[in-house]
Formats: structure tokens, C-alpha cells, sequence
């Protein structure tokens, strides 16, 4: 598992109209590599320094190969720094390498939202089948949205012990605390630090 505090902004800026993201069950187009995609996030415009350079390095290894020894990849640091970039640049490399990949970028509070549409609709089965049996990368942004979310923490640890436990990639990007300090479950954040 590999941390970093990177403290460099990352120009270019984000697109300033970006797709936004919906709870949908859908796919990306056969032209993107998966929903919510922002083009301009690919390791090629991230500015990589001193600080941020092990994380830009970890999700370079990441990129190369699903299962890598960074798996589950946390990158955590201050809002703005670059870990959303990080995070869409691995998955657009994967895709890039393999568009046969099912891949899952989701933030952490549309992650929630889905499930409770789900749970509203009795339809639990094919959100847990989303989430497990299908996708082969989940990129998890905005983790730090799940603090004091037990039921949310609850079924993120299920999955992620599904998904490792089948060799699928796991990258998870927030703004949090060390360890012990950010206000997560005990059995959360031990499967993520």
C-alpha cells in the first residue's frame, strides 16, 4: 500500500465542463474508458515533484498492470494536489492497455447514493453484482466521505475483500488523516492503510 502527501499543484487546471458523473448503471462509450472520464487527466499533463513523486510512481505501476504490488493503492493528501488525476490517469492507462477491462471510477458519496437507490428498489443483488463480479478496477475518490458512514464503510470492506481476493485493482484517493486520527472504522482502515 502506498501513501503519499504530495504538496504540488497539478496543472493544467481540470476541464472546466467535465461529464458529470451519474449514479447510473451504465457503461462508458466504446471511446472512453469509463464513466465520468476527464481527458485531460492522463500521466502525460501531471506534474510530477519531489513531494508527489511516489505517488505519481506508484500509480505509474499501478497503470502498467491490474493486481500490481501497490493493491489496494491509497493516495491521500490535501484537496487540489492531484489525486483525482492520479486516479483517472491509472484507469485510462489499464484501459489504454486492455479495453476490455471493466473499470469503475465512482466518488465515495455517489458510491453511497447508488446504494441506497438499490436498497430503495430491492435490488441490492445486481449493485453488489456492479461492484464484485463485473468490475475488474474500482477507483474510489473522496474516500474521506464515508467517515462516520458505518453501513457505507460496512459494504466497502465486503467488496474490497471481494474484489482482492480476485485479483482485481483497487485505488482508493481522499483527503485523510494518518491512521488512527481520520475518524474511520477499525475494520475499514485497516484494509486501506
Amino acid at each position: 500500500r502506498a501513501t503519499d502527501e504530495a504538496d504540488e499543484p497539478t496543472p493544467p487546471s481540470p476541464n472546466p465542463n467535465p461529464k458529470p458523473e451519474t449514479g447510473t448503471v451504465g457503461t462508458a462509450s466504446p471511446k472512453e474508458p469509463f464513466l465520468g472520464w476527464n481527458p485531460r487527466f492522463r500521466f502525460s499533463n501531471f506534474v510530477s515533484g519531489r513531494t508527489n513523486g511516489f505517488a505519481c510512481s506508484a500509480a505509474k505501476e499501478v497503470a502498467r498492470q491490474v493486481q500490481s504490488q501497490y493493491n489496494p493503492l491509497l493516495i491521500h493528501a490535501p484537496t487540489g494536489l492531484g489525486k483525482s488525476h492520479l486516479g483517472q490517469a491509472i484507469g485510462y492507462q489499464l484501459f489504454a492497455g486492455n479495453e476490455n477491462l471493466q473499470i469503475l471510477w465512482k466518488t465515495a458519496e455517489s458510491f453511497l447514493a447508488e446504494m441506497i437507490r438499490h436498497i430503495e428498489e430491492k435490488d441490492i443483488p445486481s449493485f453488489k453484482a456492479r461492484y464484485r463480479d463485473t468490475c475488474d478496477v474500482l477507483i474510489l475518490d473522496d474516500i474521506q466521505f464515508v467517515k462516520g458512514k458505518t453501513a457505507l464503510q460496512a459494504e466497502l470492506c465486503h467488496t474490497l475483500d471481494i474484489l482482492l481476493n480476485r485479483g482485481k485493482q483497487v485505488v482508493l484517493l481522499g483527503n485523510l488523516p494518518a491512521r488512527g486520527r481520520n475518524g474511520l472504522d477499525e475494520n475499514f482502515e485497516s484494509r486501506i492503510f
